[in-house]
């Protein structure tokens, strides 16, 4: 038997001493609004076919009528990431909240907040 084992078998450390009393300094209460900072996040959209199209441009040295094809995928994609972004953009401003979603924007929050509001 090791004498660690012997000598840590005592009560563990001494009991803690009076706990540090809570004192209030600012009243407990949330925010009426929420700041829109987390809503501006940058987002790779197209990103795959901008990848592609800058391949087959330095494939072909740049030259634009080799790669057709790249360039429509591409215009496509941003064309309907334009559309979806725009149909958002009405949403919000006609003051629709989205039902069933996770994510709300934080007009869609703070405009819930207003409606019921913290006492």
């Amino acid at each position: 038997m090791r004498a660690t084992s012997f000598l840590l078998k005592g009560p563990g450390r001494a009991p803690a001493k009076e706990p540090v009393p809570f004192v209030e300094i600012l009243p407990l209460r949330l925010k009426d609004t929420v700041s829109g900072k987390s809503n501006r996040q940058a987002e790779n959209i197209c990103l795959q076919e901008l990848g592609l199209l800058l391949s087959c441009l330095k494939k072909h040295d740049f030259n634009q009528t080799s790669c057709d094809k790249e360039i429509n995928a591409f215009k496509n994609c941003h064309k309907t990431v334009m559309a979806g972004k725009k149909i958002i953009y009405e949403q919000e401003k006609r003051g629709e909240l989205k039902t069933g979603t996770k994510d709300l924007s934080s007009k869609q929050i703070n405009k819930i907040l207003k409606q019921y509001p913290l006492v």
